[in-house]
């Protein structure tokens, strides 16, 4: 607070340093507001909004006229034509904002510091283009290759233009540039252009790992950022018409401020989990906006952030928030429902600003706050719809866990961030099929040992199960289209791993570390692996692919060289491998026969399979366990009065034999 407060009095006296030392605004012909500056010389500061056309004179009263304030025709709507002479030296950067019905903006061509052409404002070298009045017509517009820099408002709340292509020669475009232009469905860039480029219309810097703008006018109801973006510019989104909703991925890091302001339309966003604050007016005015989930590492929830989201009506915060600024809720009048994850002694800790009406984050003061709950070992809370339980925490104690199917007469549907990071003594899990999302960090650096994952979870976060080094199989969801980054990062216990056929890409280091992992079965969908997802996976000897070499050949592989110099067999068919020995020690109880198995062996993801015969050869028992890379393996068959021999045998997990079988009397002849 001290160091806001300093900044405060710092931003106050560098705008004094700023005020013209003058007397108080004068008027000319009735219309036009201005004040006399020291060297003699004009400053225009207002216009009255009910003029049409404008002519700025080069003098007033002996004076030159040489600025145009920065606020001069702030929302003038009924301005159509502005006429700026040569004297002028200086135009402010958002003079014209607001300016929605202006077609023409004309400068005179003695002026040395700017120039029009078509009714488009510049400087005079036509290197930058400040000013694309709001209604000028047409439906497409060239920026001239001369242009390396567009302004902030060069095209905000443009009312015709439907198209815009940027020339190979922009190297600048300042954030905002382009919003809230009601019809604009595409930004289209050269494609020799050296810093920006675009995808179906939306502008990115070069790399596509920044958004700059979404066009305010493009017909689709919602979009997903691509894996690739890392940042999103200031008010990139803003304005956007038709955006129903959003899905941010866990890479996007940064977000500037207004980001989605004034999406009216807007009913569901999904927020990146690596986000650490809440920019300012990220949403405001997105007066169809219900529900959201501020992503779990969030410290701060800055000014204006929901302001005016008339419709809000629930908001899930996490217990890692500790300052939610003044009018972070304004005119949130229709917010019922708080689910805070931590408890109200956290909550009551929690720096809230507010204004000196005391309205400023009223709609929080309003609402009913829904703290953690427990029902052992687990501590839970609600989604932000109320329809269905969030696990948030379980004891770190416990060794076994299940997780219920349903708490309170509703469905647990999510495993929550970090929900079982560090429960080291966690051996087992059980996990109902009501979950539908298991959290970033999950299971981080816990005791897991083996591990189902239900058909009906959709996504896992990443670090899943990271540094579960205990862990040794896990059967994942059939339905995950992706394995997320460092998902098992160092799990060295880990011998082998199917990964789900729908599954698209891999993330950066999703298997480094893994030690111990031999085997890796995986989908034809796959087309991406990213850097070092298998780094340091050493022993890795064999890949089952589903698809064709061709295919292979055809996935995006950077720094696996481990994956790739493994033996990849095509069309998930596996070639020949080399048999292997076993010796097979019996000892016998009074109800069970036991077996301890020993064997050399290069390849994981292996069963040693037992199997019981009588005295007609016919099969009356059978089991199998994972074959052990490490020690022993022991295997148990209860006793049957009319078994006579065991044949035991080794198959990996394609059924393929690994070793001869080995036949044990039971019954000596």
């Amino acid at each position: 607070m001290r160091e806001k407060i300093l900044s405060m009095i710092l931003a106050l006296s560098m705008l004094c340093a700023f005020v013209p030392m003058t007397a108080s605004a004068e008027t000319y012909e009735n219309y036009l507001e201005y004040w006399v500056n020291e060297d003699n010389t004009v400053t225009i500061s207002k216009c009255a909004k009910e003029v049409a056309e404008v002519n700025i004179p080069s003098e007033i009263e002996g004076a030159t006229v040489t600025e145009i304030d920065g606020d001069a025709f702030f929302k003038c709507v009924d301005l159509k034509k502005v006429t700026i002479p040569s004297t002028v030296t200086s135009i402010g950067y958002d003079t014209f904002l607001g300016c929605t019905s202006l077609e023409n903006i004309v400068v005179d061509s003695e002026n040395k510091n700017y120039i029009s052409e078509d009714g488009v404002l510049f400087n005079k070298s036509k290197t930058e283009l400040i000013q694309y009045p709001a209604a000028k017509s047409g439906v497409s517009y060239t920026i001239p290759s001369s242009v390396s820099k567009i302004d902030g408002c060069a095209f905000k709340y443009t009312q015709n233009v439907k198209t815009i292509n940027v020339p190979q020669q922009t190297t600048s475009i300042a954030a905002g540039a382009f919003s809230n232009s009601v019809n604009l469905e595409a930004i289209n860039v050269d494609e020799n252009n050296s810093d920006y480029s675009s995808e179906d219309g939306v502008l990115f810097n070069k790399g596509k790992t920044l958004i700059f703008a979404y066009p305010s006018g493009k017909s689709d109801t919602s979009y997903a950022v691509s894996e690739n973006v890392t940042a999103i510019k200031a008010q990139a989104f803003s304005g956007c018409k038709n955006l129903i909703s959003v899905s941010l991925s866990d890479n996007v890091n940064t977000m500037g401020t207004s980001v989605f302001s004034s999406c009216t339309n807007l009913t569901e966003v999904v927020l990146s989990e690596n986000l650490s604050w809440i920019q300012g007016s990220t949403f405001s005015n997105c007066t169809s906006l219900k529900s959201v989930k501020i992503p779990s590492d969030v410290d701060t929830i800055y000014s204006s952030a929901f302001s005016g989201c008339a419709s809000l009506e629930s908001i899930t915060i996490p217990k890692s928030v500790d300052l939610i600024e003044q009018y972070a809720f304004y005119d949130c009048n229709s917010l019922k429902d708080i689910y805070y994850f931590g408890t109200e002694t956290q909550w009551n800790k929690i720096d809230i600003e507010e204004n000196s009406a005391g309205d400023g984050n009223g709609a929080l003061k309003n609402a009913t706050i829904h703290y953690n709950k427990t029902i052992e070992p687990f501590t839970y809370n609600f989604s932000t719809d109320g329809k269905s339980v969030v696990i948030v925490k379980c004891d770190k104690s416990v060794s076994e866990a299940t997780i219920p199917s349903e708490i309170e007469g509703l469905p647990v549907t999510v495993i929550d961030d970090n929900a079982f990071n560090s429960c080291s003594n966690l051996a087992n899990i059980n996990i109902p099929e009501s979950v539908e999302r298991i959290g970033v960090g999950a299971f981080y650096s816990s005791g897991v040992v083996n591990v189902t994952v239900t058909d009906n979870v959709k996504s896992i976060g990443e670090e899943a199960f990271s540094w579960c080094n205990k862990l040794e199989s896990i059967k994942l969801s059939e339905n995950i289209d992706k394995i997320e980054e460092n998902m098992f990062y160092e799990c060295e216990s880990l011998t082998s791993i199917d990964i789900p056929n729908k599954v698209k890409s891999i993330g950066m280091s999703a298997f480094a570390f893994c030690t111990n992992l031999t085997t890796v079965t995986m989908g034809k969908n796959i087309n991406k692996i990213a850097k070092n997802a298998f780094s340091d996976c050493y022993s890795i000897t064999n890949v089952y692919y589903a698809g064709t070499e061709e295919e292979w050949s055809k996935i995006v592989l950077v720094g696996n060289t481990y994956l790739t110099n493994a033996t990849i067999h095509y069309n998930g068919i596996p070639t020949d491998m080399t048999m292997t020995t076993v010796e097979v020690t019996k000892t016998e109880n009074d109800t069970s026969y036991d077996f301890d198995i020993s064997a050399q062996m290069k390849y994981g993801d292996c069963y040693v399979y037992a199997a019981m015969y009588d005295e007609n050869g016919v099969m009356i028992g059978i089991d199998r366990v994972p074959l052990s890379m490490k020690d022993d393996t022991k295997i148990s068959l209860d006793k049957k009065d009319n078994a006579k021999n065991v044949n035991i045998f080794v198959l990996s997990s394609q059924l393929q034999p690994i070793s001869e079988k080995k036949t044990v009397k039971l019954v000596e002849e």
